[in-house]
């Protein structure tokens, strides 16, 4: 068995900033929807709440964090998306996300947690749809967007799965044909 070490790969998501009066309005429509959709989140853990709202080309459907005890979490991203599949409606093409701060300062963009960003990669390869993510503050003076291919440069997926399952089927041979 040959252990191979990889040299540390860097990367750079792209993101691209816009403002809100450059967004076509059915993406100005997702953009209020998850600033409302603020308005429903609950953290007593910290007071921050993220909204999401995943569109279709049937409609929007929200997501909004719910931490109650501080030991479990729903993830606004994860919501949003299952409110959709749900919904029957699986071709999700963009993702607003929207954060708020007990404190009121500005949090800035969000983007999501690794488990969402999974999630996200999975469904845009199950349906053969990309998701596209907008990102912004409840000031909308600045929007972030993010194509789901960036989320995760090294995605793990039904692919990696097929290779690691071929190549321990070719070291089972080996080894059995080794043997004999």
């Amino acid at each position: 068995m040959h252990c191979h070490i990889l040299a540390p790969v860097r990367y750079r998501v792209m993101k691209h900033v816009t403002d809100f009066q450059s967004l076509e309005p059915d993406r100005q429509t997702g953009a209020r929807k998850v600033l409302a959709a603020l308005d429903n989140g609950i953290n007593t853990a910290t007071g921050t709440v993220i909204a999401a709202v995943a569109q279709t080309d049937k409609g929007f459907y929200l997501g909004v964090t719910l931490w109650l005890s501080g030991t479990s979490m729903a993830h606004a991203e994860f919501a949003a998306i299952t409110e959709a599949v749900s919904a029957g409606d699986r071709e999700v093409h963009s993702l607003y996300l929207a954060m708020r701060r007990k404190d009121g300062a500005d949090p800035g963009y969000v983007t999501p947690c690794g488990s969402c960003r999974q999630l996200i990669v999975d469904l845009a390869t199950f349906t053969a749809r990309p998701i596209t993510l907008y990102s912004l503050n409840d000031a909308l003076d600045g929007i972030q967007i993010i194509e789901h291919t960036e989320l995760l440069p090294f995605a793990f997926g039904s692919q990696t799965l097929r290779r690691a399952g071929e190549a321990h089927r070719a070291a089972s041979a080996h080894a059995h044909a080794s043997v004999q």
